[in-house]
Order: C-alpha cells, then structure tokens, then sequence
C-alpha cells in the first residue's frame, strides 16, 4: 500500500510540474507576442518617419485636422531642397496653392487669384521661402507671383506674357502684356523686377523665349509676322545694357524659324530648341 500510495504522490508530482511548464510556456508566448507588437509598431513609426522626410505623397491635416491629399489627387508639386517644405496644386483644385510642412505636418493653402487666373501651370522655388506660381489668365497673358510659404502673404505679382529667370534665381526679367488685337502685335516691352524699362522690340516683332545670365547680358528669340501673324524670318538677339538702356549687341538669323526656348549655358555659349524638336548650342563670337 504504501508503495502504491507512494507512486500516487510521485505521479501527483509529475502532474504539479508539467502544469508549472505549461503556465511558463504559456507566459513566454504572451511575452513574445507584446515584444513582436512593439518591435512592428517600432517599424511602422520609423516607415511613417521616412515617408514623412522623404516621401511628399503622405497625407498631411490642416488646422482643422481633416484635410488631406493623396499621390493621385497631386497635378504640380515641388519641393524644398532640405525636404521640408512641399508645395503643391490638386488636379481638382488649379487655382489653389497647397504648402506641406512636413515636419510639422501642417497644410496650409492659398487662394491664388481667384477672379482672374484659369489654372496653376507651373511652380518654381525662388529660394528656401519663397515660391513662384506661374497662372493662365488669358492667351495672351499670364501671372507670376511669388509667395513666402511660411507666412502665406505675397511678395509681389508680375502680368505678363513671358519671364525669365537668372540661374542663381536673383534677377527676373519679364514681358509687358499687350492687348490681344491683330494691329497691336509687337512693340513688346521687357521689364525687370523693378518693373524698370529694359528693351522694347519694333512693330510686328515678338518675343518667343528669353533668358538672362549672371552679367545680366539677355538672350532673345525672336520672329518677325505680318498682319495675319504668319512668321516672315526669325532670329536670335543678344541685348546688353549700354549706360541706362538695353541694346541689341548681336543678331543671328535662323533659317528654319518655329524656335522654342532659349537658355544661357555660360556667358559665351547659348542653346536653343528648333523647330524639328531638336537643339542646338552656339558659340558667341565678338
């Protein structure tokens, strides 16, 4: 009997210490399952961090906490090249400027223009505060203005045809709108930030593309029309400032004309896009 009653007790034991395992096993598993969920949500925080400095197609809330956008909602975006500013316009909303502090993740927008402008059609950062907005008005005129993302307000507003800006994004020089009327072609004026007169081409004689260079030399496609508009010649003029005034330093005739843009590559070099969609770099000589 006592062995027996003994063999109970020992079984009895055995019992005790596999539920002791059990109740350990059971233990660890709660324990892992807490530290797999922190070192996910550590993963997913750090994802969330990275989009927030390196993705600009996160959702950002305004000051009332229920704006937001998402890549498919984005026509025209850019941003600051330390990542924390983006600036943006919707495809549902072209009049309107959107700003995305990104550390912050505050979103800001501004209405711009709304009685005049069609739609947004390009964005250019000035510097690290500021923005320019390029808006349609009209076929024969647009609007550029410039905007300090950090304080909404805006810096100045330009209704022109064309602009231009320096490489180093220090000097604009832009084109006077004229009216729209087949007996006013021509005669377009050039002005500067300042709005300073630069240069005025002749009757019939318009602007199609410019560029300014860190000289402040100008470089300007331009063709001659008749009445009906029809392009007679075409050709590319170098102004350079002479005392008060702009002159003309050198014309160069293009044969083929339909000539896009001109650009500055150094201040001896231009490059200009042809009518056949490709480009050609000249040298300046004299």
């Amino acid at each position: 009997m006592a062995e027996r009653e003994g063999g109970k007790f020992g079984r009895g034991k055995s019992k005790v210490k596999f539920a002791v395992v059990l109740s350990i096993l059971a233990l660890c598993l709660v324990l892992c399952s807490v530290m797999l969920g922190k070192w996910r949500s550590g993963i997913s925080n750090t994802e969330s961090q990275r989009d927030d400095g390196k993705n600009p197609l996160v959702k950002a809330a305004d000051d009332d906490g229920n704006e937001a956008y998402e890549e498919g909602d984005v026509a025209l975006s850019i941003m600051s090249e330390d990542g924390k500013c983006k600036v943006f316009v919707k495809k549902d909303q072209r009049q309107k400027l959107y700003i995305h502090h990104v550390e912050e993740g505050r979103l800001d927008e501004i209405d711009v223009m709304p009685d005049l402008a069609d739609a947004i059609m390009s964005l250019e950062w000035i510097d690290a505060n500021q923005v320019a907005v390029w808006s349609h008005v009209n076929p024969s005129c647009g609007c550029l203005d410039i905007y300090d993302v950090n304080t909404l307000q805006k810096q100045e507003e330009k209704y022109c045809s064309k602009y231009a800006w320096s490489k180093g994004m220090d000097s604009l020089i832009y084109v006077e709108p004229v009216p729209h009327n087949p007996s006013a072609v021509g005669k377009e004026k050039i002005l500067n930030l300042n709005d300073e007169f630069l240069y005025q081409t002749k009757k019939f004689v318009i602007i199609r593309s410019m560029d300014i260079n860190d000289r402040g030399e100008i470089a300007i496609i331009v063709e001659k029309v008749n009445k009906n508009h029809d392009v007679q010649t075409a050709g590319i003029m170098i102004l350079k400032k002479k005392g008060n005034k702009y002159q003309a330093i050198k014309k160069i005739k293009l044969k083929n004309g339909g000539c896009g843009e001109i650009e500055w590559i150094d201040h001896k070099t231009i490059s200009y896009s042809t009518g056949e969609g490709g480009k050609k770099v000249k040298k300046l000589v004299g």
